[in-house]
């Protein structure tokens, strides 16, 4: 009688089920659900409606969501590509190579030895990492490897823009125009010299500046090699200081001004004072 009784129930169980979900999926007519038929439960077997994983994917936005995202990268990558493609229009490759070629030949000297007009021991090359970087690629894969270094350098940054202003708020749609309004505004400027580094690692001090709110004193870290490896490939590190100081500098009153934001007074304190220490941080010294 026992086992009657726990039979019956299961039975009732299973029925409840399938009349349940039969009945939702009835809701999710072609207007809700795309695959499914209006009017029309899908068929069951055991009591649980078919429905294909295609049409659970769309129906929860998963479908459209990754088309967008895909449009998005696409475009940034285009952009990306379109803004590196600007042909080389000044020499300074030419004095990278030189200089480079010194450095490593030679070490490093006070005396510019390209030019007639420089005082001995008043030279400081200051893109000496840049110059540096350019004849190990030259030397291992010519002009070639140069160019798609610029490629992948300039790919970087429009995709960094776009993923600081995502993280900001931005929508993917006003994400990727940030993104490829960087890469259009950065074009004329865009040659295989020291400057590249600048904007990218630029872009790169942006993302991370991009939810400063957040960040503690132990976040600071991946900064340091940043600012030393920044300080050494172009003077453009001057505008690290100065976004760090205004970022250390806009953190802490905000902090005083608005009750609801709350940083770190060490971590924007000492964001600055990094990025001037940085500078110190130089074979050259």
């Amino acid at each position: 009688m026992v086992n009657n009784l726990s039979l019956q129930i299961k039975e009732r169980g299973r029925k409840t089920y399938a009349r349940t979900a039969v009945s939702r999926w009835n809701r999710h007519s072609s207007t809700d659900c795309p695959g499914a038929r209006p009017g029309r439960a899908a068929p069951a077997l055991d009591g649980a409606p078919r429905i294909g994983f295609r049409a659970r994917m769309e129906h929860r936005g998963a479908g459209p969501a990754r088309s967008g995202r895909g449009t998005a990268v696409l475009l940034l990558a285009i952009a990306g590509v379109w803004a590196a493609s600007r042909a080389a229009s000044s020499g300074d490759l030419w004095v990278a190579l030189g200089c480079g070629r010194q450095i490593l030949e030679s070490g490093f000297t006070r005396t510019d030895p390209f030019s007639f007009t420089s005082l001995p021991g008043h030279w400081i090359n200051q893109n000496w990492g840049s110059h540096v970087l350019f004849t190990a690629l030259h030397r291992l894969g010519g002009l070639p490897l140069l160019v798609l270094w610029k490629v992948a350098t300039v790919l970087a940054l429009t995709f960094l823009t776009a993923a600081a202003a995502r993280r900001l708020g931005a929508s993917g749609s006003l994400a990727a125009a940030a993104g490829i309004a960087a890469a259009a505004v950065c074009r004329p400027f865009l040659d295989v010299r020291p400057n590249l580094h600048t904007l990218l690692l630029a872009a790169v001090l942006i993302h991370w500046l991009a939810r400063f709110e957040r960040r503690r004193l132990r976040s600071l870290a991946p900064l340091l090699p940043l600012a030393v490896l920044w300080a050494n490939l172009h003077g453009g590190f001057l505008f690290g200081i100065l976004a760090a100081g205004a970022a250390g500098g806009s953190a802490l009153l905000a902090s005083r001004l608005v009750r609801s934001v709350r940083f770190d007074p060490w971590t924007a304190g000492l964001l600055p004072v990094l990025f001037l220490g940085a500078a110190l941080v130089s074979p050259l010294g």
